[in-house]
């Protein structure tokens, strides 16, 4: 009688335990037994053995879900091995924590377009009693053969609060090609932490997160933080509409073909990226702001091997956007947006397929770049393309630029022309005797030597640039006609005195002269 008491299922009631120790108080197994869940305990025995042996040919969704929905407040414990599911597995019921020893338990997804686990139902009430909801240490792949999706997630956040997932990998490929949509993809979630995990061979996007109108609708004050991004064809992370105040922190993203970091989020920002390492191959590009406000890149790396594509490209439907500190190497920055500002960048060409360090179009007025050293680009360290108005350009460092140093500085009735203080260059301070002369931003200072013909015109530098010109042994002479404004014309500067002027960003005005 005592052997089948004790083999019945409620059998462990009836055996004591003490953890030992001063204090420790007695209880039953069954008590300790029961605060963890682990999933075997909802499996049949040919289930478990599938499980163990990973071969994939039962589906254990049903079962699955039931020792979810016992587990709620409690751990769920998955011991190694795949998992298949056809559908997704939904926590709905209350918070609780779905782990395993790290990377040794999988999702297998089934059926084309399905969610692997869905966090919420989308309604207020559910969102109350997911708080701290977590799910630790498991891979999700591709049943081998599935059709590639075109929906769905592997995990997907509905409407839900303090959720953390750690560790784990979204691998896209059933070996033979990407099959799988998103990685993670959050609606509606509010303070979803992605920790430590990685993003392989997905279709779409590593993490997509949108909401919708109304405040308390938004997706916001999320972290995605030491997370790993690889050929993947659409976004390492995507900032869609309605989400905004969520960062980034220390991404590292290659081998991609769409785009590292895409914020699209009209109206809407606040968004942080901090220390990312993007490495631009294919076709893609570093960030994009295509929509957007307050958007911040501080510090990181952003470079490519030999193409052309964007570093950062800010549109014109995206405002406030700044890049601080972060090193571009072989890469554009364009900024179509206004008021945007790139501070302390270290931004290198490759002199051969780069083109422009930094362009500034029409729609990115008040752009300010300071204190930045640009070099080693084909054509010219920074272009503003159809007269933007209100651009500072200041403390910067040019050096080895093809073309020249800064383009687009001339005098606009529409727009005013760049400011340009405090920078310098790599050109020589000496210059031969032409009608043109031809200066540089960064030099306010230049000798000249050789014959003495007229010279009528001199390189625009954008407004309130001034130059000095020192005459070498012979003397020079200046006359009108040209964009040279003098006092007298023409005017011959003795050997080795000084004439200064001073720009409108379009003429040059005699201010001074020491003779």
């Amino acid at each position: 009688m005592m052997h089948a008491e004790l083999a019945a299922s409620d059998g462990a009631a009836l055996v004591g335990f003490s953890q030992g120790g001063l204090g420790a108080q007695s209880r039953t197994a069954q008590e300790k037994l029961r605060e963890k869940v682990s999933v075997f305990d909802f499996l049949t025995d040919a289930q478990k053995a599938d499980v163990e042996a990973r071969t994939r040919l039962i589906d254990v969704t049903a079962n699955v879900q039931s020792a979810i929905d016992a587990s709620v407040g409690r751990e769920l414990y998955f011991p190694a091995g795949d998992y298949l599911i056809s559908a997704a597995l939904t926590i709905t019921l209350g918070s609780l924590t779905i782990a395993c020893d790290r990377g040794q338990a999988q999702f297998v997804l089934g059926t084309e377009n399905q969610n692997g686990l869905v966090i919420g139902d989308g309604t207020g009430t559910t969102k109350g009693l997911l708080y701290r909801t977590s799910v630790s240490g498991f891979n999700f792949v591709p049943r081998s053969g599935v059709s590639t999706f075109s929906e769905g997630a592997c995990i997907s956040v509905n409407n839900a609060s303090y959720i953390n997932i750690f560790f784990c990998t979204f691998y896209g490929s059933d070996g033979t090609t990407r099959r799988l949509w998103n990685g993670i993809y959050i609606f509606q979630g509010v303070s979803v932490n992605v920790e430590w995990c990685m993003f392989v061979s997905l279709v779409n996007h590593g993490v997509d997160q949108e909401g919708s109108a109304g405040l308390a609708n938004w997706t916001t004050s999320g972290r995605i933080d030491n997370c790993e991004f690889s050929d993947f064809l659409g976004n390492g992370v995507h900032f869609g509409p309605f989400s905004g105040g969520c960062t980034i922190n220390f991404p590292i993203m290659y081998s991609f073909f769409g785009t590292g970091v895409y914020v699209d989020s009209p109206g809407q920002g606040n968004n942080f990226i901090f220390e990312p390492d993007i490495e631009v191959d294919n076709s893609s590009n570093g960030i994009i702001v295509n929509q957007g406000a307050v958007i911040q890149i501080v510090g990181g790396w952003i470079g490519a091997g030999t193409i052309n594509q964007s570093a950062l490209l800010v549109n014109s439907n995206a405002t406030d956007v700044q890049m601080m500190g972060t090193a571009v190497f072989g890469l554009s920055t364009t900024l179509n947006g206004q008021a945007c500002s790139i501070v302390g960048c270290s931004i290198a060409g490759d002199f051969v397929t780069s083109r422009t360090g930094i362009v500034v179009n029409s729609t990115g007025s008040d752009a300010m770049i300071v204190g930045c050293r640009i070099k080693q680009f084909a054509h010219y360290g920074i272009q503003f393309a159809n007269s933007p108005s209100g651009c500072v350009v200041s403390g910067c460092h040019f050096k080895n630029n093809t073309l020249g140093n800064v383009d687009g500085m001339n005098f606009n009735a529409s727009f005013s022309p760049p400011v340009i203080t405090g920078c310098t260059n790599d050109a020589a301070y000496s210059l031969t005797s032409a009608a043109s002369l031809v200066l540089s931003v960064g030099k306010n200072m230049y000798g000249v030597t050789g014959a003495t013909p007229n010279i009528t015109s001199m390189t625009t530098l954008g407004i309130a640039q001034r130059v000095t010109i020192q005459a070498g042994l012979g003397g020079i002479t200046f006359a009108g006609g040209g964009n040279i404004q003098l006092k007298n014309s023409p005017t011959t500067v003795p050997s080795f005195s000084t004439i200064s002027f001073v720009s409108d960003g379009l003429n040059w005005f005699e201010d001074g002269r020491n003779f």
